[in-house]
């Protein structure tokens, strides 16, 4: 599980390979699990008897092919779930391995989708064909939602099994106070990446904010000023490039606004479910899935359409508490069988029981 030891564990991707491993954890207990990683940043919630962690060392994605099979023959691994396949990191640990089967978790072909100098450069290196390449070898894939499977099925001659993996819902230890009536003026959104839409969503905000002068914008996370377009940030738009307030201010905006372009799953209006947070979402299909009846939708590419349904959403904030409400049950349910769905797929490789020796 090396995404714990690179950005990895910081991002949405970290967060969906921490719940789903952790609530995998309790039905492995009878299994001897590897962790390949960096021990120091392995969460808490990871941490158990039957866990042996292999201490990563940091090497290039060419070092990473090679490591693997020998981890598997050293250890004799009986089965490989790698949690990270198709990222844009370049340490992120497929190998071909012929000596055991081998389950790859696909979160989103972002990539693919990125015409950005980034995403561009990444397409014509090395280690990303390759990866391409070897994810066609694996024997099932996991997916982090329907819309990443339908993605994926093109780089696979043959199909391969596969099932959809939503991450478990986690109920917050103590009840949400509900108090829609008191949110405050201002609305939350991240950055991260070109593909997260932050200049469209500030621009749209600026047409709101005619209308609603009091109300402002807050950026959190990580964001790259150039290559984002966000180098002169506007009045009534603040950046904080912390996530410590994040939760916080679930619980008092007016909503959380996801308007990117492309997502694998989407977590944070996952989180904001939990919240009752009132929700303003890309029209994207990862969105729909999981939110469609608890969000406000826009084109992404629409400035005029993202301000509107802003607009909506601050006239009627309190039924967008309760939708969001409402779209915390509905996800649970949705989720309910993630866990169950995940063991039926290392069973397919090991019939009658769970492999005795899992690397993670």
């Amino acid at each position: 599980m090396r995404l714990y030891s690179y950005g990895y564990r910081r991002r949405g991707v970290g967060a969906y390979c921490t719940r789903v491993a952790t609530a995998l954890l309790p039905h492995l207990r009878q299994d001897n699990i590897y962790i390949w990683g960096n021990p120091d940043l392995l969460p808490e919630s990871l941490r158990s008897d039957n866990i042996t962690i292999i201490s990563y060392r940091s090497g290039s994605w060419k070092h990473s092919i090679v490591s693997i099979p020998y981890i598997v023959v050293q250890h004799h691994i009986d089965l490989i779930h790698y949690w990270i396949a198709l990222g844009p990191l370049h340490a992120i640990g497929l190998s071909p391995v012929p000596l055991a089967p081998a389950i790859a978790t696909v979160h989103d072909l972002g990539v693919e989708n990125w015409d950005t100098p980034y995403g561009n450069a990444v397409k014509k290196r090395p280690f990303w064909k390759m990866q391409k390449m070897f994810l066609s070898t694996v024997d099932g894939v996991q997916c982090n939602s329907i819309a990443t499977c339908d993605n994926l099925r093109p780089f696979f001659k043959k199909p391969a099994p596969g099932i959809v993996v939503y991450p478990p819902y986690i109920q917050r230890p103590e009840p949400v106070q509900l108090q829609p009536k008191n949110r405050e003026h201002f609305f939350i959104t991240l950055g991260g990446s070109p593909h997260k839409n932050g200049a469209r969503t500030i621009a749209a905000f600026l047409k709101f904010r005619k209308l609603f002068p009091r109300y402002t914008l807050k950026i959190l996370g990580d964001i790259n000023p150039e290559e984002e377009h966000l180098t002169d940030l506007p009045a009534g738009v603040v950046h904080e490039p912390h996530m410590k307030n994040y939760h916080t201010y679930l619980n008092t905006c007016s909503g959380l606004l996801c308007l990117s372009l492309n997502e694998g799953l989407g977590i944070p209006p996952l989180e904001a479910l939990d919240h009752s947070c009132p929700l303003l979402l890309s029209s994207i299909p990862s969105h729909h899935e999981t939110c469609n009846d608890a969000a406000l939708f826009a084109n992404p590419n629409n400035q005029e359409e993202i301000a509107e349904r802003m607009i909506e959403l601050v006239k009627n904030n309190d039924h967008y508490v309760r939708m969001s409400r409402q779209g915390a049950g509905k996800y649970q349910q949705l989720a309910t069988e993630s866990i169950s769905n995940c063991l039926t797929l290392y069973r397919h490789f090991i019939p009658g029981s769970i492999s005795r020796k899992t690397m993670g």
